[in-house]
């Protein structure tokens, strides 16, 4: 890759350009491309590589234990969790009170 973005700079003459008003342009065109592959990969880990790791282990176990099956468990999964949000009640709003309320007085002490 870093080796296409250096000839399409060199095709263009916006290495030579940009080396007239600005120093180094090399080394921050490495450092984009740099920065630009570690964002790649980190999207790749984050959101194409646990989907590919559920289809493959899909499969490999309906291939072990049958279709029906595994769709029984991914129906339980989806059911439970369902049910779960519905009858727990949610602790984000008391989480949030009881900090706000424990930062204030902290700021309270802490002010006179």
């Amino acid at each position: 890759m870093h080796e296409w973005m250096l000839n399409l700079f060199a095709k263009r003459g916006a290495v030579m350009k940009a080396s007239i008003s600005v120093d180094d342009t090399a080394q921050r065109a490495t450092q984009d491309i740099d920065k630009f592959t570690e964002k790649l990969a980190s999207i790749f880990n984050s959101m194409c590589k646990p989907l590919v790791e559920v289809l493959l282990l899909s499969w490999k176990l309906s291939s072990k234990m049958g279709k029906l099956h595994l769709l029984q468990c991914y129906m339980y999964f989806i059911v439970s969790g369902y049910w779960i949000r519905k009858v727990t009640p949610s602790f984000a709003a008391e989480l949030t009170s009881t900090m706000q309320q424990g930062e204030g007085l902290i700021h309270r002490h802490h002010n006179r």
